[in-house]
């Protein structure tokens, strides 16, 4: 009888999701205490609050690249001002008048990408029409509060190409990738050498590129059967240097963001995990089912400090939206018994269904 009252709740999410809540407040009262619930699967260590910090991605509103040289998450903002794109670098939760640093911005200019070296120097990729090429050109500047540092064109191996990445390491330099390979720019002059061709050139399966906290520069690129393999790149021989390993739980062709406590992080399935390189395992940081999180997608993963994190995320459609999600404590966490269900398709009322009645059911959680 128990474990058809079990079933009958599997069936009834995963052809009728609907009917869910219905479904699951019916098995809830019906559990007798020795149904087969795992208590152990639930951990408070998992629970987190989530902020929404007033910031939201859209047409009027745009960051085109951020980056963290601190606890402070800085980006590159665009609006529209007097007929054309105004860009500027400011903490995205600063105000814009204090800590703004302002970009040159006129009309035929365009900025993309963001990353700092934390020492107050940002660097970012300015596009313009160029009278002398009948075409658009590409240069890499050096900003701080004090004004442009220098301006270095890209090298010519990329010049016909947008970047897949572009991060700083005080080991290597500022390091960018695109289909042409990957080159190297020196933080003090600007001076950019290619350093590493590459053979793919898909453009659906693109390169990925990370500065990690110890300055390690890791890069991820696909093979011949298009399945990613990560590296630490050897700049100076020119090479994708040696293979790095990774827990099995990752495809190093998966979204990834450097930690400060951690190498990695990354969201699977509604949990955010952390890892480090070598690993075999991921520890798991934030489940957002069991923390009643309503997230479809993350962008971005930002740590604040340890173990508090700001995502850019976002929800069917909707403009990313920032977020500041704070550990709970344990302690404060109420004392729930877990169901585990299976579902053939995981949609939108199915997992509101699931925040709903895990929000108000005082005994259960699933």
């Amino acid at each position: 009888m128990k474990q058809s009252l079990i079933k009958n709740v599997i069936m009834a999410t995963a052809v009728l999701s609907l009917c869910f809540s219905a479904s699951c407040q019916n098995a809830a009262n019906n559990i007798e205490t020795d149904t087969q619930i795992d208590d152990y699967e639930y951990s408070k260590n998992y629970v987190y609050e989530a902020e929404d910090l007033g910031y939201s991605t859209d047409d009027k509103n745009i960051i085109a690249g951020t980056c963290s040289p601190d606890s402070e998450l800085h980006g590159l903002k665009i609006s529209n001002a007097n007929g054309f794109k105004n860009y500027l670098i400011t903490p995205v939760e600063g105000n814009d008048e204090i800590d703004l640093i302002s970009l040159k911005s006129e009309r035929g200019v365009t900025y993309n990408y963001l990353t700092c070296d934390g020492e107050n120097n940002f660097y970012t990729v300015r596009t313009y029409e160029n009278s002398h090429t009948n075409g658009p050109s590409r240069e890499i500047v050096k900003v701080n509060k004090s004004g442009e540092v220098w301006s270095s064109p890209v090298v010519a191996e990329d010049s016909d190409y947008d970047f897949d990445g572009f991060v700083f390491s005080s080991k290597v330099g500022l390091v960018t990738v695109s289909q042409g390979g990957y080159s190297v720019y020196d933080k003090d002059t600007g001076k950019g050498r290619h350093a590493i061709d590459r053979s793919s050139s898909s453009a659906f399966f693109p390169p990925k590129i990370y500065s990690l906290r110890d300055n390690r520069i890791l890069i991820s690129e696909p093979d011949e059967d298009l399945n990613y393999h990560m590296y630490e790149p050897d700049f100076k021989e020119g090479s994708f240097g040696t293979m790095v390993n990774l827990p099995d739980e990752i495809d190093p062709g998966q979204g990834m963001c450097p930690g400060k406590s951690h190498d990695f992080f990354t969201h699977i399935n509604g949990v955010i995990y952390c890892f480090n390189t070598g690993d075999t395992d991921i520890t798991p940081v934030c489940d957002f089912y069991m923390s009643n999180i309503m997230i479809d997608y993350v962008n971005r993963i930002f740590e604040v400090d340890d173990w508090n994190l700001e995502i850019f995320a976002g929800l069917f459609g909707k403009p990313d939206t920032l977020l500041r999600l704070t550990k709970v404590d344990p302690s404060d966490v109420a004392d729930k018994k877990i169901i585990t269900i299976a579902t053939t398709y995981n949609d939108y009322d199915l997992r509101r269904s699931i925040i709903d009645f895990n929000s108000s059911n005082d005994e259960y959680k699933i």
